[in-house]
């Protein structure tokens, strides 16, 4: 599996995850526990809400949150896909 599409997108703006923790205004104002946030919708263990999915679009260039939602999901269920289609 590849890059997680909120990853690819933050890196082809040249944004750190601290940068986009501070530019959604998380809790923590950039600190750890605002980029654990980040790291955890990277990784596919957690989706962005629908008002943090429309200011990641606005930052990230994505055309919606609605879009930014979708493709956390479909990356996320990925895997289980795959898997189902060995059995």
């Amino acid at each position: 599996m590849g890059m997680h599409p909120l990853k690819a997108a933050r890196k082809a703006c040249g944004i750190t995850q601290r940068q986009l923790a501070i530019q959604l205004g998380l809790p923590g104002d950039g600190d750890k526990s605002a980029m654990s946030q980040i790291i955890r919708w990277e990784k596919g263990e957690k989706t962005p809400n629908a008002e943090r999915a429309a200011k990641l679009a606005h930052i990230l260039g994505f055309e919606s949150g609605e879009e930014v939602q979708r493709l956390c999901r479909e990356w996320r269920d990925a895997p289980a896909a795959i898997d189902a289609s060995r059995h």
